[in-house]
């Protein structure tokens, strides 16, 4: 054989080389490239930065070296920019671009207090409130900084995080309240010096006005006093001379004269119950109860009273045997004619207080006048009953002045329940 002939056969003999299966083909899953360290760094940064963008306050990064490497939109809307570029890159030109003074706006912040120089320092830095305001266009605002500092394993500073509070609106809000506080106190306090000059004064013509009424009514009494006697010596040594009618005329002088002379030492006992200063002591009621009957005993031999046992009381003996004399006393004078006066005393108590009721058979008060009865010189049955007007004012007066209160409770034609309320008297303890 020739060589070509041995060639060819060489060549169909050859065994043909199969063809490799695709990965898709094989059914065997390729194992995919991991993406470059590069690529995920910038995935990181992107997601840090949408975050970032989402936080409402304002926040910035900056280096070890004060430069700042990211701001969110929150940051530059509080600063007044509207692109990062504009931002100040570092602490030197912030310094020229902004001015920092304490929350008055007045007092400059010192510069090596600036949180971010401190959180540089390695301080932690938590509610430092400070006025920023732009030099260029006046655009201010406090904000509450936080400035933390974030260090390596090393323990070496590497960045610091700002965060900055806008807290404008509530200092504004707290001034505007501590002026409406101050103005109040100063309103307040010229006020009480208004109503203590007014008060002063108001002493003052009360005081001249009880010395003028007593003096006035202390020398009414003298000619008063002279017309009645006069009167009498009249009717006494000249009767032979007077006839009927004179006679008439002479006792209505005497009788009136004797109404003012009451009167006049009413208004005196009124006067004197303004004016005096009262120790409270204990004071037995039932024994004060048998004075003022004592003293009414032409009176209550016409009538009927019954007195239950009653507590001691804290008054002053003199001035509440005037009360109970004035409140008998009308229960016995105001009852209807033909009727005999029938009077009940008793006495409720309490932990602090015991109220004495003086209840009647009398004529009794309409409602609308149970108030008026202590008015001074108010008189509700005219001259129907003889009286000044004066003899209920002088219990209220007398009560108020110690610390107790007075009251009445009536209809007319049923009687009447005078109460009066007086403290309590101490207990004493008996000794072991």
């Amino acid at each position: 054989m020739n060589r070509e002939v041995v060639k060819k056969r060489r060549l169909n003999t050859a065994r043909p080389t199969p063809r490799r299966k695709s990965s898709a083909q094989s059914g065997i899953k390729q194992k995919e490239t991991p993406p470059s360290q590069p690529d995920q760094l910038r995935k990181q940064h992107a997601e840090l930065q949408a975050i970032l963008e989402s936080i409402a306050e304002a926040l910035i990064t900056l280096d070890a070296k004060g430069n700042i490497l990211s701001i969110n939109q929150a940051a530059l809307d509080l600063h007044g920019f509207t692109n990062k570029e504009e931002f100040p890159i570092n602490r030197e030109q912030s310094a020229k671009v902004f001015t920092a003074t304490y929350p008055d706006g007045v007092s400059p912040y010192p510069p090596h207090l600036w949180p971010v120089t401190r959180a540089l320092r390695g301080e932690k830095v938590m509610d430092c409130e400070i006025h920023v305001a732009r030099r260029d266009t006046g655009k201010s605002w406090i904000g509450s900084y936080n400035a933390i500092p974030l260090s390596d394993e090393s323990g070496k500073i590497v960045q610091v995080v700002v965060t900055i509070h806008d807290i404008t609106k509530r200092k504004l809000a707290e001034k505007a309240l501590l002026a409406a506080e101050q103005k109040l106190s100063n309103h307040a306090a010229d006020l009480e010096k208004i109503i203590q000059e007014r008060t002063a004064k108001l002493e003052e013509n009360i005081a001249s006005l009880d010395t003028f009424c007593y003096s006035i009514a202390h020398d009414l009494r003298a000619p008063v006093r002279a017309m009645q006697g006069f009167t009498r010596a009249l009717l006494e040594d000249h009767s032979e001379s007077l006839d009927a009618t004179g006679k008439d005329f002479a006792q209505r002088i005497v009788a009136s004269a004797q109404r003012m002379d009451l009167l006049i030492s009413d208004l005196l006992e009124y006067s004197r119950l303004s004016r005096q200063t009262f120790d409270l002591e204990p004071v037995n009621l039932n024994a004060e109860i048998e004075k003022a009957l004592h003293m009414l005993s032409d009176r209550v031999a016409t009538g009927k009273i019954e007195v239950a046992p009653l507590p001691k009381v804290l008054a002053h003996p003199t001035v509440i045997q005037q009360i109970l004399h004035n409140l008998i006393s009308n229960a016995l004078k105001f009852v209807a004619r033909g009727i005999s006066p029938q009077i009940k005393i008793w006495a409720e108590t309490n932990q602090t207080n015991v109220r004495l009721w003086i209840e009647d058979n009398g004529i009794g008060i309409p409602s609308e006048f149970r108030e008026k009865i202590f008015v001074l010189f108010e008189r509700l049955n005219g001259g129907c009953y003889p009286g000044t007007g004066v003899g209920l004012a002088i219990v209220r007066k007398a009560v108020q002045r110690m610390d107790g209160a007075v009251g009445v409770e009536s209809e007319p034609g049923k009687g009447s329940q005078f109460w009066v309320e007086f403290p309590a008297a101490p207990k004493i303890k008996d000794r072991k």
